[in-house]
C-alpha cells in the first residue's frame, strides 16, 4: 500500500440517508471523492439503488469539495443500473463550476441532475419538503413524506 492509498484512507466520508415518499436521498459529506472513496460509496449506493429498485434515488453531493473521473464514472455505473431496473438516480448539489464542466463535456446526457433536492423530488413527482423538516429528517434519521397531494374532485 503507498503513502497516497494511506492518506486517501483516512478522511473521512460521512453519507445519510433518508427517505422522502417513495424516493430514497444519500447525502454526502467528504472532502474529496478519489478512487478508493468511488468504490466504497459504490457499493454502498448500488445497495440503495438495488434496494430502492424502480423509484428514485437522489445522491446529495453538496458536501463533496472535489471529486475524481472515478466518481463520475461510478455516478454513470449507478444511473444505467437504476434506469435498467426502471428507476432514476438523480445527482444535486453540484457547485455552479462543477455542472458547468459536466454541460461542457457532454455528461448532462448520461446523468440526470438538478440543482436542489426539492427539485429533484419535484421532478420524481414527490412534491416538495420543506428545508428545515429535510434537514431534522437528517439529524434523526428518520423517513420524511411529501405532504399529501390535492384530490382532484
Amino acid at each position: 500500500m503507498t503513502g497516497t492509498e494511506v492518506a486517501q484512507r483516512k478522511q473521512e466520508t460521512v453519507f445519510s440517508f433518508s427517505r422522502v415518499g417513495n424516493a430514497a436521498v444519500v447525502t454526502l459529506a467528504c472532502p474529496a471523492v478519489r478512487e478508493w472513496q468511488a468504490s466504497v460509496l459504490a457499493s454502498y449506493l448500488s445497495d440503495v439503488v438495488e434496494r430502492n429498485r424502480g423509484r428514485a434515488v437522489i445522491v446529495d453531493v453538496g458536501g463533496v469539495a472535489q471529486f475524481s473521473c472515478a466518481w463520475i464514472n461510478t455516478l454513470i455505473t449507478l444511473t444505467d443500473r437504476a434506469l435498467s431496473m426502471g428507476g432514476q438516480l438523480w445527482v444535486v448539489g453540484l457547485s455552479r463550476d462543477a455542472r458547468r464542466m459536466m454541460r461542457s463535456t457532454g455528461l448532462l446526457r448520461r446523468l440526470r441532475m438538478a440543482v436542489t433536492t426539492g427539485e429533484a423530488l419535484a421532478e420524481v413527482g414527490e412534491g416538495t419538503v420543506s428545508p428545515w423538516r429535510m434537514a431534522v429528517a437528517r439529524m434523526l434519521a428518520i423517513p420524511v413524506l411529501p405532504p399529501p397531494r390535492a384530490k382532484v374532485a
